[in-house]
């Protein structure tokens, strides 16, 4: 299978994710998409607890296509520290999302929270779980128009 737009990696999640919830992150092989590795980005997701009720997400792996868009590499960084308002809190809701329902979701977008309107691109989150209950990572490929 040749992996090189939204539907074939979406296909591929599928493909891996079988009967589980989702599939996990030893399931996914660069070596399976080598011209798509650069757009894409992994989050860990930590999950709340009692001293915070909200879910956080550190970036682990992060393309280099991503870090020329973004200007730096944001690898460890998390989520807070990345995002700015307003785009913030509608980006958290998707990613949340994600983790909740074990769905992928693919949205249009503008790079407006790095001060680039004019860069727009697509997104595809796809929810990761390493124990077939729980979403522990979110595996995000983006493509720019």
């Amino acid at each position: 299978m040749k992996i090189t737009n939204l539907d074939s990696v979406l296909q591929y999640w599928k493909d891996k994710k079988g009967e589980r919830i989702a599939p996990s992150r030893q399931d996914i092989d660069p070596v399976d998409f080598p011209r798509i590795w650069p757009n894409t980005v992994m989050y860990k997701v930590i999950h709340p607890d009692i001293s915070n009720d909200k879910f956080d997400f550190q970036v682990t792996r992060i393309g280099g296509a991503i870090v020329s868009m973004w200007g730096c590499d944001q690898t460890g960084r998390y989520f807070d520290d990345i995002f700015a308002s307003p785009y913030n809190e509608q980006t958290r809701e998707l990613f949340e999302i994600a983790v909740r329902t074990a769905q992928p979701s693919i949205v249009e977008l503008d790079a407006g929270w790095l001060g680039k309107e004019h860069i727009k691109y697509k997104r595809l989150t796809l929810p990761l779980s390493d124990d077939g209950q729980t979403v522990n990572r979110l595996f995000l490929y983006l493509v720019f128009e």
